[in-house]
């Protein structure tokens, strides 16, 4: 007697000699188990990533690359400050590194200030 493979449901498999689950919604829960716990970091970065692109596009929209914006502003339009793709150096200005996200970058200019700009393509 083969019992089910999902934890928690005792009933008994029938069918081929390789099946698991007695069940398509069981087995179903044990794939949704198994990718949660593979995709949740993956789609923890994603939402980051997208939060803080929304984040960057609103800002340079407001500030259009010229009006430095607070990070306290930054942080209240969910701005995540770890979350990037890519960084760029300015070859014209020794302090020019980029943090970029596709067409959006920043860079700290002091302790609370950051500069948005839009990047052209082919810059990146």
């Amino acid at each position: 007697m083969r019992i089910c493979k999902l934890m928690g449901c005792y009933e008994e498999v029938n069918g081929r000699s390789d099946k698991e689950f007695c069940c398509d919604p069981h087995r179903s829960a044990n794939t949704n188990a198994i990718n949660k716990k593979l995709f949740d970091k993956l789609n923890k970065r994603f939402n980051n990533t997208k939060s803080t692109y929304k984040c960057l596009q609103i800002l340079y929209s407001l500030s259009k690359g010229i009006i430095p914006v607070g990070i306290e502003t930054m942080y209240d339009n969910k701005f995540k400050k770890d979350t990037y793709y890519k960084v760029r150096v300015d070859v014209n200005d020794p302090d020019g590194r980029w943090i970029c996200i596709e067409d959006y970058g920043y860079r700290q200019i002091t302790e609370t200030k950051f500069l948005i700009n839009k990047i052209e393509n082919n810059d990146r």
